[in-house]
């Protein structure tokens, strides 16, 4: 009827190796768990700086674009002045050689 003090002894050594095991499971997924956030975060970090990058290299690429663009539009007006200069003295020229010749 009365249960021996072994008897108590081994329930209560088993529930500890339970709790024990429990509890190491418990602590092994808050570990896992820890880690699949630090990765998630880092993989987040990472995905932000290479974002950052990209849309850096976008504005330098477009700055230099533009520039490029300056540069060809302003030798395009450098042309044309020229070849208006060049006609103007072919103009002159010719009306100064009619002018002598008469």
């Amino acid at each position: 009827m009365a249960r021996g003090g072994f008897g108590t002894v081994l329930k209560v050594a088993k529930a500890i190796d339970r709790a024990n095991k429990k509890s190491a499971r418990e602590s092994s997924r808050r570990l896992k768990q820890q880690q699949r956030e630090a990765a998630k975060r880092e993989r987040l970090r990472n995905n932000l700086f290479r974002e950052r990058a990209r849309e850096e290299a976008k504005k330098i690429k477009a700055a230099e674009k533009e520039k490029k663009r300056l540069f060809q539009l302003a030798l395009e007006q450098a042309k044309a002045a020229f070849e208006n200069r060049c006609k103007e003295r072919t103009r002159l020229r010719n009306q100064y050689i009619a002018s002598e010749l008469k």
